[in-house]
């Protein structure tokens, strides 16, 4: 029962959140041994929507990015974000609520698979409960 409600949660995060004003993406760029984040307008993870093909209409060059960025209402990521890890990108996700800002680096390594870290803030039992099922489903 647990599980149903955490799922359910999941897709009424992404539900609520798929349109532009639920998720901000950009994307760091590394040109001339300079890190730069850049605001991209309209790109999006969480709704599904083929990411590769995004970048390309926005005029970004794939070997030119080292990461993508994106702040949402939570930390826990959806099943769609795993597409910016198979095109080869750490995804760092971020959130602000009640003042309280978190950042996790969703990512894939040969010893652990799909894992995050969480890079500031603290995560809730339930944020650490989400996660752990979001992942165990990649």
């Amino acid at each position: 029962m647990h599980k149903y409600l955490i799922i359910i949660f999941i897709i009424t995060i992404q539900l609520f959140s798929s349109n532009a004003k639920g998720e901000a993406c950009s994307v760091m760029k590394n040109e001339r041994d300079k890190n730069e984040v850049v605001n991209i307008a309209g790109l999006t993870v969480i709704s599904g929507e083929d990411l590769e093909q995004q970048m390309q209409k926005a005029g970004l060059v794939k070997n030119s990015i080292s990461a993508i960025i994106c702040f949402r209402k939570s930390v826990v990521p959806t099943p769609n974000d795993k597409q910016v890890l198979l095109l080869g990108y750490p995804f760092y996700i971020g959130s602000k609520d009640n003042g309280e800002s978190k950042m996790v680096i969703l990512e894939f390594t040969q010893k652990d698979g799909y894992r995050t870290r969480l890079l500031s803030g603290q995560l809730t039992g339930a944020e650490q409960d989400a996660i752990a099922l979001v992942l165990s489903s990649y």
